[in-house]
C-alpha cells in the first residue's frame, strides 16, 4: 500500500467522528490536540487574566515568605521574582513582557464558585508557558483550572472527548490499520 493511499484511510474517535490524520498523529505524539481537553484561545486568555498578581506581604502571609520557596519548575526563589518585577515596573524596557513577571497562585476567585484551585505558587513565567502550551491543569498535582463545561460548548470552542477514550481508541484504530498493511 503506498503512503498516499494510507492518507486517505478515515480514522474515527470514540464517537464515531471522523479523525483528521494530521490530528490523529498529533495525539499520538503528544503534540497539539483538540480531542484531548486542550484549551481554546479565549479559555487561555481568560484564565490568565484571572490568576492573581502575589508580591512580598501576599508570599508572607501564605507562609511562603523565605528565600527558601520557589518556583516548582524554574527553581527561582519567589522573593526575587518579586524583585525582579519590581525592578521592572521602574525600567523602560524590562527583559521579558509584564505579563509573565512576578509570581501567582492557582488560587481563582469566582463569583459564582467562590475560590477553586489548588493554591500552588508559580512564577507567571512558568505557569503562561504552562498554560499557553494548552495544558488546563495545574503541573504539581494535575488538578483542573478550569472546570468542566455543563452546557453543551460555545461554537468557538472544539468539543472535547475524554483524552484516554479518543486517543486508546485512535490508537487501536491505527493498529489496526498498520495489521492490515
Amino acid at each position: 500500500m503506498s503512503d498516499h493511499q494510507f492518507q486517505e484511510r478515515e480514522f474515527e474517535g470514540s464517537e464515531g467522528e471522523p479523525v483528521d490524520m494530521a490530528d490523529l498523529m498529533d495525539m499520538l505524539m503528544g503534540g497539539p490536540q483538540h480531542l484531548s481537553g486542550a484549551l481554546g484561545r479565549q479559555q487561555i486568555h481568560e484564565l490568565l487574566n484571572s490568576l492573581p498578581r502575589l508580591n512580598e506581604e501576599d508570599l508572607a502571609r501564605l507562609g511562603h515568605g523565605n528565600k527558601d520557596t520557589t518556583c516548582p519548575v524554574c527553581i527561582t526563589p519567589l522573593p526575587a521574582i518579586i524583585a525582579e518585577e519590581e525592578m521592572a515596573q521602574v525600567m523602560e524596557s524590562p527583559a521579558h513582557a509584564f505579563e509573565e513577571m512576578g509570581v501567582t497562585r492557582l488560587w481563582i476567585e469566582d463569583r459564582e464558585e467562590g475560590k477553586r484551585g489548588c493554591g500552588h505558587l508559580f512564577c507567571r513565567r512558568c505557569i503562561s508557558k504552562w498554560i499557553l502550551g494548552g495544558h488546563d491543569s495545574c503541573p504539581m498535582c494535575r488538578r483542573m483550572l478550569i472546570p468542566p463545561s455543563t452546557d453543551s460548548g460555545t461554537a468557538s470552542e472544539p468539543a472535547t472527548v475524554p483524552p484516554n477514550a479518543a486517543e486508546e481508541a485512535a490508537l487501536q484504530q491505527l493498529q489496526h490499520q498498520m495489521r492490515t498493511l
